[in-house]
């Protein structure tokens, strides 16, 4: 049985400690603005109530920061998570492993107009041919967009 650290892996970029924090925040925030209505409900004076008034206008403020911060980090980690994702893409498209029955030569066929990487998506199943870029050019084909062997 594997066991994870669960303030390590949640499926979303905040970790456990982070969504008990912002929970906390955000229950301090109701509490500030409930208690700040109750207190005054039983006031007569509008000085008093200002008062009152100021500590529900501060919970209210904490919820907006804690919610706007909470949300600034996990839009922070979803953009590096998102480049670092597109890397390793683009390192598996643009250098693929030479291994068994794959060559190096781009390829292609006597109908096409570009050549490409043997990988490409574009060329899978047209029983393309591996050639030089030198015979490619020959031919006039140019290098395909999508691959770019």
């Amino acid at each position: 049985m594997i066991t994870a650290n669960p303030a390590r892996t949640l499926a979303g970029p905040w970790r456990e400690t982070q969504v008990r924090v912002v929970c906390a925040a955000q229950l301090l925030a109701v509490a500030a603005v409930l208690i700040a209505t109750a207190g005054s409900a039983h006031t007569a004076s509008f000085d008093e109530q200002t008062n009152w008034l100021t500590v529900a206008v501060a919970g209210l403020a904490l919820a907006v920061v804690v919610s706007a911060a909470w949300l600034l980090h996990g839009r922070r980690r979803l953009v590096r998570r998102r480049a670092g994702l597109t890397t390793s893409i683009a390192v598996a498209f643009d250098r693929p492993a030479a291994g068994p029955g794959v060559h190096l030569a781009p390829v292609a066929t006597a109908q096409m107009s570009h050549y490409h990487r043997e990988t490409c998506q574009l060329v899978r199943g047209k029983g393309a041919e591996p050639a030089s870029v030198i015979e490619h050019r020959r031919a006039q084909r140019t290098p395909c967009a999508v691959c770019r062997p």
